[in-house]
């Protein structure tokens, strides 16, 4: 039994009756309003289920009481204040190991600027309280890119992803006992964000705006020589930007019409493994492609191993190749400018328009499930009706049927593997 009373100076504080029946009483130190009064009551029903649970801790309660030392009751260590700040850095030191060293510096470079410089950095775990989290996610909402434009949802939602996991490790340590993003939802779209690539090392997957077919091809006319090799490749294969630029002779299969995608090339690492694990993949391309890639030989004439080399035959820089390059086609064309990264949404989307399988578009753009997939071309997916031929082959039975059966593990091709054609 627990319950709330007054002292004769109108402070508030805490009755309840000990394991032993004796009866406590424990000092809050605030005056008596109405939101004091409020807190304390809730404080008051949380000790009332603990001591009924038999949980009750009373030196974790009240570390301060005379009572603890009356009853012999053994004190926890007091824990030094942490701060946001220090725990973002103890976060990243447990990180080390558990992923790339690519997303390892993106972890660093999102939480020192959207946590470690902002002002939830300075404050201690313990006072950490949910109206901090919603003021946080103002300043994430308002903050703008070097170029005075709103942050794209994703990129704010890239802070969100951090300061989740940076809370859960305070969590899972019992520094924090309280989830303070319980019932939060991430940002949404507000529609006025443009790219942000200058804030992330990879701007490939911004929002999907997609070039037409006729963009498509005038991109590619406006393209010259080993530019044409690389749009084209890009186009019509799915490819990631770093994963092209990594691309090393020994691993494209001119008489398979496959390339083998294991290696990717980064703005701040230099090469590294793939995205992620699916993202290591065996790739289809067809003639077009194909025929770009032996006039890329031609050119390279095995005076480096990668297929697009930069003048002394080493891997090229990748800002110059995907934004100095692009951005000198694209004027050329006469196209709307968009990143280099809207070459790989285009072809997901080409493929879609063209009914070709989901789980062979998801394959060959190197996503985790078909989720992925949905999630970022769900309105390309075609929706038509369906023709009576069509409709009747449904309702046909036989061995019609049992050929429509999915691959019973569409999301996990084996590499080194053909891919069906």
């Amino acid at each position: 039994m627990a319950w709330l009373e007054k002292d004769r100076h109108g402070r508030l504080r805490i009755g309840f009756k000990y394991y032993d029946g004796v009866k406590c009483r424990e000092p809050l130190g605030v005056s008596a309003n109405k939101q004091t009064i409020a807190e304390a009551r809730r404080l008051c029903a949380t000790i009332q289920l603990e001591l009924k649970a038999r949980t009750f801790d009373y030196a974790k309660r009240f570390p301060d009481s005379d009572r603890i030392k009356q009853r012999g009751i053994a004190t926890p260590e007091k824990i030094q204040p942490i701060s946001v700040t220090e725990l973002a850095d103890s976060w990243l030191l447990s990180k080390q190991g558990e992923v790339k060293k690519s997303t390892h510096g993106y972890y660093k470079e999102v939480a020192g600027i959207f946590i470690q410089r902002d002002a939830i950095g300075t404050k201690t775990i313990s006072e950490l309280r949910q109206e901090d989290i919603d003021r946080w996610r103002i300043r994430v909402d308002e903050k703008q890119t070097k170029a005075n434009e709103p942050l794209s949802t994703r990129r704010k939602n890239m802070a969100w992803d951090v300061l989740n996991q940076i809370l859960e490790f305070a969590r899972v340590r019992k520094l924090l006992n309280e989830d303070l993003l319980l019932g939060m939802k991430p940002f949404k779209d507000s529609g006025q964000a443009n790219d942000d690539s200058e804030l992330s090392d990879e701007p490939d997957d911004a929002d999907v705006m997609p070039y037409n077919a006729e963009q498509i091809e005038a991109i590619i006319e406006a393209a010259e020589g080993w530019e044409r090799a690389l749009v084209t490749l890009y186009f019509f294969t799915g490819i990631r930007r770093g994963e092209a630029l990594a691309l090393t002779w020994d691993r494209v299969y001119l008489d398979r019409d496959r390339a083998l995608i294991n290696r990717s090339l980064s703005t701040r690492y230099g090469i590294t493994t793939p995205k992620t694990k699916s993202s290591r993949r065996m790739i289809q391309y067809g003639p077009r492609v194909r025929a770009e890639l032996l006039k890329q030989r031609d050119r390279v004439q095995l005076r480096s191993k990668y297929v697009f080399p930069n003048e002394i035959g080493a891997a090229p820089n990748v800002r110059w190749a995907t934004d100095v390059v692009w951005r000198r086609i694209l004027t050329r064309a006469e196209v709307p400018h968009r990143p280099i990264g809207q070459c790989r949404h285009s072809f997901a989307v080409l493929a879609l328009k063209q009914n070709k399988p989901l789980n062979w578009i998801q394959r060959q753009m190197g996503h985790r499930t078909l989720q992925m997939l949905l999630k970022h071309y769900w309105r390309w997916i075609p929706t038509d009706d369906l023709s009576v031929e069509e409709m009747s082959s449904i309702e046909s039975s036989g061995p019609a049927l049992a050929l429509s059966y999915a691959h019973p593990l569409p999301t996990q091709p084996e590499i080194g593997t053909e891919a069906s054609s």
